[in-house]
């Protein structure tokens, strides 16, 4: 440095040091009076805060400037108790110009060991007063004017305290005492400045060893000209950090309705305003809850941590929310407000808040919900039990305990807003909904509801809009919603939470269901009263089903729509406010299945109209096969009942209109009508009825009746018609009237229905039928005409077509089915049988009948009667009483008795017709002939005996009679053997069994035939008519003895064999039997007479081709004419003759024999002889030879003994006698002739002795030699 410079610096120097000398006396002599400033300073305190000062020793201070350092510096409380302010040190910094000139002006203060109690009395008042009441208009020498002025630059206070001390928070206890630790402040002012910048940190303890810091930064800006808290403005930052909220617990609790709890939080805040109350604040809150014991056991709620993020503006006692944002996790609250007068007990809030979604059962887990009461908690979760929740706006008005005891119509009447329900649990008692989603909108006592979805007792519904008035109160709803449901539960919710209407109450009864319900529906009531909501709505049912107790098929597949509308009665004295709610359901185009069948276009309603339910149903059933009896015949009883349940429908289609009107009040029955149209049903019945097919038919009925008509239809292949009505039949006195017709009923169709069932008939019949019934009586009525068809029944009657027949049933059936014939009648061409009966059941079918006929006339229904068959007239009575079952008629038990009078008979080929008349007894197959008596053209005979019928039947028979001539009934071309035979051979009495026959006749004749006293005794067995004792004539006088057998075997060709006798009977007697033929042609008496012949044939002809046997006689000592003897046998063989060549037989002359003998072998119709004689006194004549009765020729050899004259004798021998004796040329052989040609004229040829064979020769001398008496020992045995 230069020198110069140097010496100019010394001078500064102590010039400085010499002011600084000058300036130092100047402060001591304006200091010396420490007692006075001290007092000065005490002064100006009590000044400005109305409260003694007391300051102990004051000393000046020069370390850190010029000060007055002030010890143990105490303000005294209101209370003069307790000092509200206390500092043990309190070091004061003056500036020093002023001090020059005799003022004092404070640059700098320092608190040391500050204790400051801010204390909040009972009422709550602060012991420093209000504030804002500080007059802005006080002037003078005093530390307020000093700051006001703004000469003090900083004030500082270092390891001071701050005690809160609050008896207000909890009158009469102990006051709540809040410290502030550690604290530091400082007050700076920049110079020539207003503003103060403020810097405040501290500790505030919370634990034994925890405590939380706080730092506050900010400017006070103060007016220069005058002072008015309104202009001191102010401006700055704090920052908590790690503060535990244990020592505000009172305070939290004052604002939380429920405990918040312990928590540490961390706060950044700005601030701005004036020092009147104008006070703005934003920033950030952070809390993080301490966990409890429990909690962190896992036994309590999870803790929550948050932030608030906050803009708030305070205009002295009303705070306004700009922003209030807490989160927690991803919960956002946001809040905006106003809270008015909150330093008086007529605080009121006015706020406006929203939320992000939370679950609701969580929601006292956050901070901000603690606000609120735990009843009000309660209250929310009554409504909202669980799910998530999210307020999208909320608006709250009301007074200070707003957050405590509202009431819910306050509540409801002072808050708005808008809620979002995502899968919650919402609703009361009576309308508990959840998995709800949708929104909430809500004020002035008014809640708008647009639920998205949810689900009632597992009903799941959708778009449910509407609104509930005073919803917090007396909630009432009035919505609709759009509701998707499985029918199952939506069945079950019914019978558990609601009182089934008439109309539900089939639900109870339901099993199986399924399928799924859509529609949408309206509500209106109050919620809390579920019986008295109001329903109206319309479904859809898809794919619905359901079963019933007893029923053999679900019915299933079901859709259509359902509208309904329910309604609440207005209460009356009868029902005291309980009425129950009465439904008005619509069904419309209702589809489905039941079983095998399909229902469609089912369309009704059901309603109740001035207290009366109303029904009312229309539709197509499609039947399929439908076993009626398990489910559509409860209402019958008895055998009706039986018949019913067996019946089972196939197929068909029924049309039905149904209506139910009642029961009304003071009733006990509904008044039911309706209509069922019928068309193509088939029905069948399980016992063996024939089908019921096509069938169209209308039901109609009302309260009282149904009618029944049918307009087509077939029952098994005949067509049907039916009529009938039910009458009362709901009533105690029920009465069933049916009418059944067929014009065309088939035979087949009558299966199933006893006795009926046995016919075998072609053709139609004409069937009707009547039911009546009551419940005194069962009558039943039906005829049958037979008379297009025809039939059989059994062998006893066989009826053509378009004969006049029908059966008529007159019967009555009792409650076991069993059935009383009151009248049965039987027609046929004009005769009736009636009679009486019963019928145990028609499942089983045992029955007894009495018949009987007076005036039976045989004519024209012998036509059809197999035992009357051929007969022309005559009259029949008779009795029968049958018991047993139709099912088994083989086994009925019957008897009774029959007569039969002038029953006239011409079979064919008989010129005159002849009566039978008999009386007959009869018990099941045994028959007891009487009295019976056979006429005919002057004669007659009797007969009697005894019939035992069945598989092996046996008949015996006496006839007795004085005589029948054949020639008088029947003509020369009838052949009445053959038709006898015939009709014999088929009976099922010769055909199967075994019998006897006695005969005991006078006289039988028959063309050339005249039997005299024809009496024996016939039997039969296999088809087999044999006699061992069959006589013609008189003993001793004319009898031939018979014996045989007639083989029907092969009706068509009989075959017999049988053996004649005949001893000493006169031959005019003999030839007699047959009556003229061989009048006047011979005489004598018969030695004996024996022929054993055996043939076979339907007619002579083939008779005769099979004829074999034998026959023999030996005649003698009679006359002999040889032309009235070729002329009978002539006759007797049916060959033709010239009648000249007859006439001149009959003209030749009688001759005188004394034996003639012979022995015929006959084989197939042709008879051989090597043994014939003839003999005359002094004559014999021998022939060997043939004689073919098939052909009616011969071819024989005649030998003529030489002694005797041959004329005489040959002349007298039949047929021989021409040609012996050669005719009209006399004599011209003298030993053998050759005989040959036709019976009627046969040649005649001598042969010469040569030419006879040996054996021939040999044969006629032995003939012609023999002694006399030797061919009267030659009788051949029996064969």
């Amino acid at each position: 440095m230069p020198l110069t410079k140097r010496k100019l610096i010394y001078p500064v120097v102590i010039l400085l040091v010499l002011v600084c000398l000058g300036v130092i006396g100047v402060f001591y002599i304006q200091l010396k009076d420490l007692d006075a400033l001290r007092d000065l300073v005490a002064q100006e305190i009590k000044a400005e805060t109305q409260r003694d000062v007391q300051i102990g020793a004051a000393h000046l201070d020069f370390s850190e400037g010029i000060g007055l350092q002030l010890h143990d510096v105490t303000l005294k409380g209101a209370s003069e108790k307790e000092a509200d302010f206390f500092c043990k040190e309190v070091l004061v910094l003056l500036d020093a110009l002023p001090l020059l000139n005799g003022k004092i002006e404070i640059q700098k203060i320092i608190f040391e060991g500050l204790i400051l109690q801010v204390t909040r009395d009972n009422r709550g008042e602060f012991n420093f007063g209000n504030l804002t009441s500080i007059e802005s208009h006080r002037s003078g020498a005093t530390l307020t004017d000093l700051i006001r002025a703004g000469l003090m630059h900083s004030v500082q206070v270092r390891q001071g305290e701050l005690w809160l001390v609050d008896h207000h928070i909890s009158p009469g206890a102990k006051p709540l005492v809040t410290k502030i630790k550690n604290m530091s402040l400082s007050l700076t002012k920049p110079l020539l400045k207003t503003s103060l910048r403020v810097h405040l940190s501290g500790e505030v303890p919370y634990g034994p060893n925890e405590s939380g810091t706080l730092k506050l930064d900010g400017k006070l800006r103060v007016p220069r000209e005058e002072f008015n808290l309104s202009q001191v403005a102010l401006e700055g930052t704090l920052e908590i950090r790690d503060q535990g909220t244990q020592p505000f617990a009172l305070y939290l609790n004052k604002l939380f309705a429920q405990n918040p709890g312990d928590h540490r939080i961390s706060l950044d805040t700005r601030f701005t305003g004036t020092l009147d109350g104008h006070i703005q604040l934003s920033g950030v809150l952070k809390h993080e809850q301490q966990a409890s014991l429990q909690s962190g056991l896992g036994q309590g709620p999870k803790p929550a941590n948050g932030r608030l993020d906050y803009n708030m503006i305070f205009n002295r006692d009303t705070v306004e929310f700009k922003q209030l944002d807490y989160r927690s996790g991803k919960f956002l609250m946001q809040i905006h407000g106003t809270y008015a007068r909150f330093m008086s007990e007529k605080a009121w809030l006015t706020a406006s808040l929203k939320t992000t979604a939370f679950q609701v059962q969580d929601s006292e887990t956050y901070l901000p919900f603690k606000l609120f009461s735990r009843d009000l908690h309660r209250r929310v979760h009554r409504l909202v039990k669980k799910g998530e929740i999210e307020v999208t706006a909320l608006h709250i008005e009301g007074p200070r305990a707003i957050f405590e005891g509202r009431s819910n119509a306050e509540i409801q009447e002072h808050d708005s807003g808008t809620i979002i329900l995502r899968h919650a649990d919402f609703g009361v008692d009576a309308l508990p909904l959840s998995d709800v989603t949708g929104e909430f909108k809500f004020g002035k006592g008014v809640a708008e509801i647009k639920i998205q979805q949810a689900r009632f007792n597992h009903v799941s519904i959708k778009n449910l809009t509407g609104t509930i008035v005073n919803p917090l109160t007396e909630p009432r709803i009035e919505g609709t919603l759009e509701a998707e449901v499985a029918l199952a539960p939506l069945a079950n919710m019914f019978e558990k939470n609601w009182k089934l209407p008439r109309q539900l109450a089939f639900l109870k009864d339901l099993k199986r269901i399924q399928g799924m319900v859509r529609g949408r529906l309206a509500v209106q009531g109050p919620l809390e009263h579920r019986e008295q909501l109001v329903w109206s709505g319309s479904v859809s049912l898809e794919r619905a089903g359901f079963m019933k107790k007893a029923w053999p098929a679900p019915i299933h597949n079901i859709n259509g729509r359902i509208h309904f509308q329910s309604a609440v009665p207005k209460p009356d004295a009868q029902t005291k406010g309980k009425a129950q709610q009465t439904w008005t359901l619509r069904f419309e185009n209702i589809n489905g299945e039941y079983g095998d069948h399909y229902f469609r276009d089912i369309n009704g309603a059901s309603f109740v109209k001035d207290g009366v339910p109303v029904k009312q149903v229309r539709g197509t059933l499609q039947l399929g096969t439908w076993k009626a009896g398990q489910e559509v015949w409860t209402h019958f009883e008895g055998r009706i009942k039986t018949f019913l349940k067996n019946i089972v429908f196939e197929s068909g289609e029924i049309e039905f209109n149904l209506q139910s009107t009642g029961p009304g009040p003071g009733k006990t029955r509904a008044k039911n009508q309706g209509s069922l149209k019928i068309r193509k049903l088939f029905l069948k019945h399980s016992k063996g009825f024939r089908p019921v097919r096509n069938l169209n038919a209308t039901i109609s009925f009302d309260d009282r009746n149904i009618d029944l008509e049918t307009t087509g239809g077939w029952y098994g292949d005949s067509p049907l018609d039916i009529q009938g009505r039910f009458k009362n039949y709901s009533q105690a006195d029920p009465e069933l009237v049916l009418q059944a017709r067929s014009s065309d009923f088939l035979n087949q169709d009558f299966a199933g229905i006893p006795f009926l069932e046995t016919l075998e008939y072609q053709g139609p019949a004409k069937v009707e039928l009547k039911f009546h019934r009551t419940e005194q009586f069962m009558k039943l009525e039906k005829r049958v005409d037979l008379t297009r068809a025809s039939y059989r029944y059994q062998d006893f009657l066989i009826k053509p077509e378009n004969v006049s027949n029908s059966i008529e049933i007159f019967a009555s059936l009792d409650s076991g089915g069993r059935i009383d014939f009151k009248k049965v009648i039987f027609e046929l061409e004009g005769n009736t049988v009636s009679g009486t009966g019963f019928l145990k059941s028609m499942d089983d079918p045992e029955f007894s009948i009495q018949l009987e006929s007076r005036h039976f006339k045989v004519w024209p229904a012998s036509q059809y009667i197999r035992p009357l068959q051929g007969a022309l007239g005559g009259e029949s009575r008779f009795q029968f009483s049958a018991k047993g079952n139709f099912r088994y008629l083989e086994q009925t038990e019957m008897q009774g008795k029959v007569r039969l009078t002038g029953i006239e008979y011409k079979p064919e080929g008989f010129l005159a017709a002849f009566k039978l008349s008999a009386d007959m007894q009869f018990r099941n197959n045994h028959f007891n002939l009487r009295r019976g008596r056979l006429e005919a053209n002057g004669c007659h005979f009797g007969f009697e005996g005894d019939y035992q019928g069945g598989e092996a039947p046996h008949l015996t028979l006496q006839v007795a009679g004085p005589g029948l001539d054949l020639n008088q009934l029947v003509s020369e071309k009838g052949k009445p053997s053959k038709g006898f035979l015939a009709w014999l051979g088929q009976t099922h009495v010769f055909a199967n069994g075994t019998g006897e026959i006695k005969i005991k006749i006078n006289r039988f004749s028959q063309k050339f035939w005249t039997l005299p006293k024809v009496a024996g005794t016939f039997t039969f067995k296999d088809q087999v008519l044999r006699t061992d004792n069959l006589t013609l004539g008189q003993p001793g006088v004319d009898q031939v003895m018979i014996m045989g057998k007639l083989s029907l075997v092969d009706i068509q060709n009989p075959a017999f064999d049988a053996v004649l006798v005949s001893r000493k009977t006169p031959i005019d007697k003999l030839f007699a039997m047959f009556g003229g033929l061989f009048k006047a042609s011979l005489t004598g008496k018969t030695v004996w007479l024996k022929a054993h012949l055996q043939g076979r044939g339907g007619d002579l002809t083939q008779i005769t081709q099979s004829l074999k046997g034998r026959l023999s006689f030996d005649l003698k000592d009679g006359r002999i004419n040889t032309g009235h003897l070729l002329n009978g046998v002539v006759a007797l063989f049916g060959v033709s003759v010239d009648p000249q060549t007859v006439a001149e037989r009959a003209g030749q002359p009688n001759n005188s024999y004394m034996r003639i003998f012979g022995d015929f072998r006959i084989v197939n119709g042709v008879a051989r002889t090597e043994n014939f004689l003839y003999e005359e006194k002094g004559q014999r004549l021998s022939l060997v030879g043939a004689f073919d009765l098939n052909t009616s020729r011969m071819g024989t050899v005649v030998g003529v003994a030489p002694f005797r004259r041959v004329g005489r004798i040959i002349e007298k021998i039949p047929i021989l006698g021409p040609i012996m004796t050669g005719g009209k040329e006399g004599s011209l052989i003298t030993t053998y002739y050759k005989v040959e040609g036709p019976f009627s004229d046969p040649k005649v040829e001598a042969i010469p002795f040569k030419s006879i064979s040996e054996k021939i020769l040999g044969t006629l001398e032995g003939i012609i030699s023999a002694p006399g008496d030797l061919f009267t020992e030659r009788e051949p045995s029996n064969p």
